[in-house]
Formats: C-alpha cells, structure tokens, sequence
C-alpha cells in the first residue's frame, strides 16, 4: 500500500511538472522562446507543447501508463538529443527520464519481469 501511494505520488508530482512545462510552451514565456529560437525549434513549440500533455495524459492514465511510458521516454530522448546536438546541457530531462522510469516501476513492479510475490 506504502509504494502504491509514493508511486501515485510521485506520477501526481512528474505530471504536474510536465503540464506546467507544456503550459509555459504554450504561453510562449521569454525563456522558453530564447531556448527554442536557439534550438531552431520556434516554429514547433506548440506542437512539442501538445506531444507533453499527450504523453503526460497516457503517462497519468491507470490504463494507459505503460504505453504513456514509453511515449514520455521518446519525448524526454529527443528533448535530450536536442539539448546535446546544441551543446546544452541534457541533465534535467536525462533526469527526468530516469524518475518516470522508476516511477513507472513503482507502478507496476512486474514492468522489469521481476515477480512481486509468491
């Protein structure tokens, strides 16, 4: 019971971080325009804004968090090759990454084909 709510925690938390990030695409703060200006990605970033709360919403979703899993992780891997093929740095969404995978772990044990039980 004790991991069922640090996991729902945890997914309340990264979805709420993620909407709020798609949210600031959308709005088009300063800081968001000079990152996606410097990137080339203007043009793109309400589409990318709408991708986030897409895989956000499949990733939040009892029936549909595995598969809203590996939609964040596609996400989360191009916002890392964008970062690094600019000479940005990737940590923040490298992390983010490996927290919704152990999130997603918490979810659902079995996820990692390890038994959780007898």
């Amino acid at each position: 019971m004790t991991r069922q709510r640090i996991a729902f925690g945890l997914t309340c938390l990264f979805s709420a971080s993620l909407i709020l990030s798609a949210i600031m695409k959308l709005v088009g703060s300063s800081e968001v325009m000079e990152g996606f200006a410097k990137m080339g990605l203007a043009d793109w970033r309400i589409i990318i804004a709408l991708g986030e709360l897409s895989a956000t919403a499949l990733f939040f979703l009892p029936q549909t968090k595995n598969f809203g899993t590996m939609v964040l992780s596609g996400y989360l891997g191009g916002a890392i090759m964008a970062h690094m093929s600019h000479g940005q740095d990737f940590s923040a969404p490298a992390i983010f990454l490996v927290l919704i995978w152990f999130t997603a772990g918490l979810r659902q044990p079995d996820l990692y084909g390890f038994k959780t039980g007898s």
